[in-house]
């Protein structure tokens, strides 16, 4: 077995996702779940995501290798703080926002941390929606800082390959802007998009695929959201604004009807994603 205890926090669909992969792997002796939802709870035991499951993190999770905590991303450092773990545990958590709770977990946490962020989901929430293949192959974030020792970084590496994901190390300033532009900017534009329809929204009956992309975004959790776009609220109006900028040219140039310049604008669309999207 690579780790003795897991312990995850939150057991909707990333964690409960989690819990899945790694008891598929076979490489974990005893998987903990952390949820207070009844239903939740006697799902994840019922059909063996876990071994066990308590309804809030307690002295039990104290001798874990790896704690995650995998909740909304306002809750991710209130859980930590109440945290009371080994001096060979360690603590990561999942939320796709890791500046300020990385700073605050460090400046107040007596424990080893890593932050991380797995570039995996989906629009559909909750633990009958789990799926052991949700990380197979896709890129996870991690956070290393100053304070975490080449053993710890090592092991949370080690953990996510155990649940099919690809590491790549990044500073959390840097995944803030990064992810503001293409993840939470595209999210926003889904929900902005699909709120025009508010007074028609009988018309969304007749749309085809390219609508139909923006409405299963547009599904996603609002808790969840609402969460991540205030926490990262400076990086997101950066790419808000330029997103503006860019829609105002669009305007003005179909205002005009200025065949050329509208054939340019979508032609340099085309030239960006062709080669990193395909």
């Amino acid at each position: 077995m690579d780790f003795k205890k897991v312990s995850i926090i939150g057991l909707g669909l990333i964690g409960s996702s989690l819990a899945r992969s790694l008891k598929q792997s076979g490489k974990i002796e005893t998987i903990v779940g952390v949820d207070n939802d009844s239903f939740t709870s006697s799902y994840a035991i019922e059909h063996g995501l876990v071994d066990q499951v308590i309804n809030s993190p307690d002295e039990s999770l104290y001798d874990s290798d790896i704690i995650v905590i995998s909740t909304h991303v306002d809750s991710i450092y209130k859980i930590a703080s109440g945290l009371s773990v080994s001096g060979n545990t360690l603590v990561t958590d999942v939320g796709g926002v890791k500046e300020k709770i990385v700073n605050d977990i460090n400046s107040n946490c007596r424990f080893h941390y890593i932050g991380s962020h797995p570039i995996a989901g989906s629009e559909r929430s909750g633990i009958t929606n789990s799926d052991s293949d949700l990380f197979a192959g896709k890129i996870c974030i991690v956070t290393p800082n100053r304070f975490n020792k080449p053993e710890d970084i090592s092991k949370i590496i080690k953990f996510w390959n155990i649940a099919g994901s690809r590491v790549i190390e990044m500073e959390p300033q840097t995944h803030d802007r990064v992810f503001a532009y293409v993840s939470h900017l595209p999210h926003a534009v889904a929900f902005s998009l699909i709120n025009t329809f508010l007074d028609n929204k009988d018309y969304i009956q007749y749309a085809g695929g390219g609508l139909k992309d923006f409405t299963r975004i547009a599904y996603s959790s609002p808790d969840m959201w609402t969460e991540i776009f205030l926490m990262n609220k400076s990086y997101l109006l950066e790419a808000l604004k330029y997103y503006k900028e860019s829609l105002n040219e669009l305007i003005n140039i179909v205002e005009k009807d200025d065949r050329n310049s509208l054939k340019k604008y979508l032609a340099e669309t085309v030239g960006i994603t062709s080669p990193n999207l395909k």
